[in-house]
């Protein structure tokens, strides 16, 4: 997929960008700080694992997203993921997120974020 093909929101000093499998290494240090892996437990797993997740449900589903958004279609259940880019350096140094939790009462959407200590 081309870097046209992803959707990215630029920001002053960040973008923010669907999840590409190019980045299966950053993202998956960023799970074993320990300061995120304590309030997301289960995250920290191998990167074999991450890879399988990323592949075969975070970025199926972020264009499944997308492409009902395109639509004008509800999102219902459906989740978007997105990295958290520096600029200045291209590394990603976080993540961002919404979908349903059940926690919250319908039809509220859960945001959460995760960066970088470093």
């Amino acid at each position: 997929m081309s870097e046209s093909n992803i959707f990215t929101i630029d920001c002053k000093d960040v973008y923010l960008r669907e999840y590409t499998l190019d980045d299966l290494d950053q993202f998956h240090l960023l799970t074993w700080q320990p300061e995120i892996y304590e309030y997301l437990p289960g995250w920290n797993v191998s990167k074999e694992q991450r890879k399988q997740w990323l592949m075969e449900y975070e970025i199926p589903g972020n264009k499944q997203f997308l492409n009902a958004v395109s639509k004008g279609e509800g999102i219902d259940e459906l989740r978007l993921r997105m990295g958290i880019i520096l600029k200045g350096s291209g590394d990603l140094i976080g993540w961002c997120c919404t979908g349903i939790k059940e926690e919250l009462p319908a039809p509220n959407r859960e945001i959460m974020f995760a960066i970088s200590k470093e």
